[in-house]
């Protein structure tokens, strides 16, 4: 029984831990998950009304990633939000 239990739960004792991986590295939809984050909160950033806080998290985006439609998008929102104010 317990070799048959070891058999299964081998995959799950091999992935790495959260403190091992390194969120620079995992990928969604072509770029970094630390990208995908950005742009997420400077959408966040809009609906809350901080639209002086949304520019600073495009800064940091990489250069693939601002040239990705939805960070395009983001950035259009972001300079008409800017102008409005």
């Amino acid at each position: 029984m317990t070799a048959v239990l070891r058999a299964l739960l081998r995959p799950l004792l091999l992935k790495p831990s959260l403190d091992q991986v390194d969120v620079g590295q995992i990928t969604h939809e072509g770029f970094a998950l630390t990208d995908v984050f950005r742009i997420k909160i400077t959408e966040l950033w809009l609906m809350l009304g901080e639209s002086d806080l949304a520019p600073k998290e495009l800064e940091s985006l990489s250069e693939k990633a601002s040239r990705h439609p939805w960070a395009l998008r983001v950035k259009l929102k972001v300079f008409s939000a800017l102008s409005f104010c």
